[in-house]
């Protein structure tokens, strides 16, 4: 599983798209989340841009930081 990710500090932006409606970026490479169809599957999907899945989860990781709703 590739928990790495949720080790860095990320400061994510409201895209205004619903299927991928956060990204971000990080040392030059381009960061996603993708909503899933919850409860089915896992709540949300780290992407590398939008065509890589990294890993699913439900729980936003606590060093993420969403932008203000």
């Amino acid at each position: 599983m590739n928990t790495i990710y949720f080790s860095l500090s990320l400061k994510w932006q409201n895209t205004g798209d619903a299927v991928y409606p956060l990204r971000t970026e990080h040392e030059s490479i381009e960061y996603w989340i993708r909503i899933n169809d919850f409860p089915e599957e896992k709540l949300y999907t780290l992407m590398i841009g939008k065509s890589e899945e990294v890993i699913s989860f439900n729980d936003w990781p606590p060093l993420w930081i969403r932008p203000n709703r």
